[in-house]
């Protein structure tokens, strides 16, 4: 009984550090901006390298259970301000998210809150919708106790509709083959 007593408190414990990290976060910006520090926030950085938009984030995305509209400013911010000067866009985009955690133990990947991504490469104009039509998300996980992060990856889509009906036959004729022999 004690020890589920000092999870939970553990739990709180975390989600109010988390909550206020990011009030934090949101205050110093306020205060660089009142003193004309436009210098944005720390923490991330974009640049472009063989037509692949990369952007680092120095922190794991967020859990869906914590995440909050103050955690969206800061993280649509540090996004904002490292894509300064990126030039680059995309009308049909594969966007790649991997959550490197300092923890080992499984995660749920739909549990974290990844919507910001896309939200903030609309905001920045990389992709002029966050739609079906216009974005593709992949999204996944590693293990990284040193530097926990979040990178994002961002391509033209290599995926067409009729590539992917071409793959379905392709390995629909393949099943019924092996099924007569």
């Amino acid at each position: 009984m004690q020890t589920t007593n000092s999870l939970e408190f553990m739990r709180k414990a975390h989600r109010l550090i988390t909550k206020l990290k990011y009030e934090l976060d949101h205050v110093i910006e306020d205060e660089k901006e009142a003193i004309g520090d436009f210098s944005g926030p720390d923490g991330a950085r974009a640049w472009v390298e063989d037509g692949v938009l990369r952007i680092t984030v120095d922190e794991c995305l967020p859990r869906n259970a914590t995440y909050t509209n103050e955690m969206r400013r800061v993280w649509i911010r540090k996004i904002n301000k490292a894509l300064e000067g990126v030039n680059i866009n995309f009308t049909n985009a594969l966007c790649m998210i991997i959550v490197y955690s300092p923890h080992d133990f499984g995660w749920d990947v739909d549990n974290r809150a990844f919507k910001v991504v896309p939200d903030a490469l609309r905001i920045n104009g990389i992709i002029k919708n966050d739609t079906y039509q216009e974005i593709t998300l992949l999204v996944g996980g590693e293990t990284d106790k040193e530097y926990p992060r979040t990178e994002i990856f961002v391509v033209d889509n290599p995926f067409s509709e009729q590539m992917i009906i071409r793959k379905i036959i392709e390995m629909l004729k393949l099943h019924i083959i092996e099924e007569k022999n």
